[in-house]
C-alpha cells in the first residue's frame, strides 16, 4: 500500500497536536474545566489540599516535603498550577501535573483527566443533592445532659450561692431548670429553639468572667426563654442578658 505524502494524513504533526476523543495534545493554561473536575482529578493524584479561595485550591505540594505550609495552588477553571516555595518552584499544566505525578505520557494523561469526568458530576450531583435535602432548623440538644446538670445544681451549695448572688432564687433555678457543671466549675443555662425544642446550653464560671457555649448553639437563630414567652401574650421583653430575664421573670 502506497502512503500519500499529503499532510491531510499527520495525525500528530507538531503545529496540530494530537486529537483524542475531544482533547487536544498541546493543552494549554486556557483549556477550561469545571471545578468539580478538578478537584475530583486533585483528589486522585493524593493531593491534600487546605484550603480554597478566588477560584483557587491551596495544597500541600506533591513535589517536595514540606508538609508545614501550603504552598502549591491549582487554578479550579484552567487546572494551571504552581508551587511558590522558591527551594521548588515546579509549574505546569494540568496534562503536565498529571504526567509528573504519575508518570504517564500525554495519550495517557488526557485519557486520566477525560476519566474522572464523570466523577466529578457524580460528586458535583451529590454535594447538590445534600443541599437540597431538607433538614432541620434546630438539632436537638440532650435533655438527659440537661437534667444531669440540673441535679447536679441541687446538690452543688456554690452553684446555688452562685444564682443567689446574682439575684436568682431558688424557685427560679427549678422554673428554668438552671444547672451546674462540677468538671467545668460552670452554672448552666439550658436553652431551646422558639418551639421548646432544647438546643444547648450557655455555662458561665463561678470564679472567672468565662463563658462557654454547647457546640453548634444557634445563637443567632432563638434566644433565652422565648419558647415560655411566646405562650403569654402578644408583647415579648427583650433584655441584655439571661440573668436580666430571670429577674424580670421574678419581678
Amino acid at each position: 500500500m502506497e502512503v500519500s505524502n499529503d499532510s491531510s494524513w499527520n495525525i500528530c504533526g507538531k503545529e496540530e497536536g494530537m486529537a483524542i476523543r475531544g482533547y487536544n495534545t498541546r493543552e494549554t493554561n486556557t483549556t477550561q474545566y469545571s471545578s468539580a473536575h478538578i478537584k475530583a482529578i486533585v483528589k486522585s493524584l493524593g493531593i491534600e489540599v487546605c484550603s480554597e479561595a478566588n477560584d483557587n485550591l491551596l495544597a500541600f505540594c506533591p513535589f517536595h516535603s514540606n508538609r508545614h505550609t501550603p504552598s502549591f495552588s491549582i487554578g479550579c477553571k484552567n487546572g494551571a498550577w504552581l508551587c511558590f516555595n522558591p527551594s521548588c518552584g515546579e509549574s505546569g499544566s494540568l496534562v503536565e501535573l498529571i504526567k509528573k505525578i504519575l508518570h504517564k505520557n500525554d495519550f495517557e494523561a488526557i485519557r486520566f483527566i477525560s476519566s474522572k469526568e464523570a466523577e466529578a458530576v457524580e460528586n458535583f450531583d451529590e454535594e447538590l443533592q445534600s443541599i437540597l435535602e431538607d433538614k432541620p432548623e434546630f438539632v436537638e440538644f440532650s435533655q438527659q445532659t440537661l437534667d444531669n446538670l440540673y441535679e447536679e445544681l441541687g446538690k452543688n451549695e456554690a452553684g446555688k450561692e452562685y444564682f443567689k448572688s446574682r439575684g436568682i432564687n431558688e424557685e427560679s433555678m427549678h422554673h428554668f431548670k438552671l444547672g451546674f457543671s462540677t468538671q467545668q466549675n460552670m452554672v448552666i443555662v439550658p436553652v431551646h429553639s422558639p418551639d421548646g425544642i432544647p438546643v444547648g446550653l450557655v455555662g458561665r464560671s463561678i470564679s472567672e468572667k468565662r463563658f462557654k457555649n454547647s457546640t453548634n448553639l444557634p445563637r443567632s437563630k432563638t434566644m433565652f426563654n422565648i419558647h415560655r414567652a411566646k405562650r403569654i401574650g402578644d408583647t415579648v421583653i427583650i433584655v441584655e442578658s439571661t440573668f436580666d430575664a430571670i429577674k424580670i421573670h421574678q419581678a
